[in-house]
């Protein structure tokens, strides 16, 4: 009784989080990655050679936790790895990154109702909420680091005296992070910064730890090194002042709302003012507060480098979260509202990837939900009932969407349309669609738009090419960011008309 009267807070706030994502369960997957995730997954569950979704790897989620529960429910229970599944689990770990935040800003920082209202601006924020609803493995990767900053910091016992397992108990943690989402590794900073701290820890304890820190997380990789060996990511294709502004735009306007990544800026650059009287110092607090600094410079860094995901700055957010709990009371009751305010209502200065003067757009809980098919039923209607309005007897309209969109809402006799596979010899794996009773439309997901002999072969055979505005400029002219968009597009010599 006591417990729950102190937390009285922290459990109406993640009953909020449940009752926004609990309906989400049965909507669908929408994200592209999360959907090679799955085909991964299925694969191992078969006993199948199952490789990797994305290089480098993530053995942490596609192996062995995704791949354990496939293999359960399969050889147990007689079912597939379902979207319904995967998203459980992701919810699974929405719950548990709020409910370790929490834990942890209590335990090191502040007050109870303080850490929770800290944790919900986690949990609230468009990129935590987009991944709690559908996405890919970023939570599971603030879940692991976290369980390892908690190991390290957050001592029954004495904070110089820190037992050797629990030391490694946290390595484990965080080589697990790093089989999750491989940036996650940048969030080592904090061992070196342990090591420098503590002052009954040496040099030689520093050398042990980092032994033993190295042999878990090549563990954890080794089933990928093994079997198709460790490659490199694939880029983000922009050049370095792209980059630059990429990631500019991203951190003020979409991982966080716009007043609240201000004033997480306004409470790193005091943090980093303070850095020198915090190096000084040898409490578990001070430690704990120059980790949350390197860790939010260095992802600020990484994603300098790499800003084509929003969710790439995802890891590094209870950090920088953490840094402005340190501030006043009206830091974190601005950070708090503003991140209220933002599920509703949001503001961008992009429409259609175009620059334009900022303007007030949907909040971060519909867009989180935008992506997954019932939101996109209107649409696909709309591209089912195609008219392209011209003289060509017979189109090609390419939409802004996935087949899995599609097929969600044929599976319930929402859209009537039949499944044509596209020949292997264009290496498009993938299907094309056509209304009942309409052969003349041919519908194509982007999963082959961007196949230029795809399009080629469809104009010679006499199809009008028609492609959604905001689909040709992310696929053709996304760098393009002044010049709007006209009625009509060129890829490769092939006409395409816009709409």
């Amino acid at each position: 009784m006591k417990t729950l009267k102190e937390n009285w807070l922290f459990g109406l706030l993640l009953l909020a989080y449940l009752a926004i994502s609990i309906p989400q369960l049965s909507r669908g997957v929408g994200s592209l990655d999360a959907h090679g995730i799955m085909q991964v997954v299925q694969r191992l569950a078969n006993g199948e050679e199952a490789g990797v979704s994305r290089p480098p790897g993530h053995p942490t989620t596609e192996y062995y936790l995704f791949g354990s529960v496939a293999w359960l429910i399969r050889h147990f229970g007689g079912r597939p790895f379902s979207d319904e599944v995967y998203l459980g689990m992701q919810l699974a770990a929405g719950i548990a990154g709020f409910i370790l935040f929490y834990d942890l800003l209590f335990r090191l920082f502040t007050t109870r109702w303080r850490a929770a209202i800290a944790a919900a601006c986690l949990a609230f924020s468009p990129t935590y909420l987009a991944n709690s609803f559908d996405g890919e493995e970023f939570l599971f990767s603030i879940v692991f680091v976290l369980v390892a900053v908690r190991l390290l910091l957050v001592s029954p016992t004495s904070w110089e005296s820190p037992s050797v397992l629990r030391i490694s108990l946290s390595m484990l943690a965080f080589g697990l992070a790093t089989g999750c989402r491989p940036e996650a590794v940048i969030a080592g900073v904090m061992y070196p910064l342990f090591y420098w701290f503590n002052p009954k820890q040496n040099w030689k304890d520093f050398a042990v730890g980092l032994s033993i820190l190295g042999l878990f997380t090549v563990a954890i990789w080794l089933p990928v090194i093994l079997s198709k060996g460790i490659s490199p990511p694939t880029g983000s294709g922009m050049n370095t002042s792209q980059s630059v502004l990429g990631a500019g735009y991203k951190l003020l306007f979409v991982v966080c709302p716009l007043p609240v990544s201000l004033l997480l800026v306004w409470s790193s650059i005091r943090a980093g003012m303070e850095l020198p009287v915090r190096l000084r110092a040898s409490s578990p607090r001070d430690c704990a507060i120059v980790i949350c600094f390197a860790i939010t410079i260095c992802f600020v860094i990484f994603f300098i480098r790499r800003s084509d995901k929003p969710a790439y700055f995802l890891c590094a957010l209870p950090f920088t979260i953490a840094l402005a709990l340190q501030r006043s009371d009206r830091v974190l009751l601005g950070i708090s509202v503003f991140t209220a305010i933002g599920c509703a209502v949001g503001l961008d200065i992009f429409n259609n990837r175009v620059m334009v003067p900022p303007y007030f757009t949907e909040g971060a809980y519909l867009k989180a939900v935008s992506g997954k098919p019932p939101s996109k039923l209107d649409y696909l209607r709309y591209i089912s009932s195609f008219s392209p309005n011209s003289e060509s007897s017979k189109a090609v309209v390419v939409a802004n969407a996935w087949p899995w969109d599609f097929e969600y809402h044929m599976r319930r006799g929402e859209l009537h349309l039949r499944e044509e596979l596209i020949d292997e010899s264009e290496g498009v794996p993938s299907l094309v669609l056509r209304p009942v009773g309409n052969d003349s439309l041919l519908i194509a997901t982007r999963q082959p738009a961007s196949n230029l002999e795809f399009l080629r072969k469809r104009h010679a055979a006499g199809y009008e090419i028609w492609m959604d505005r905001r689909l040709f400029r992310t696929l053709f002219q996304k760098h393009n960011i002044t010049d709007p968009l006209h009625n009509e597009g060129s890829v490769d010599g092939i006409p395409v008309r816009l709409f």
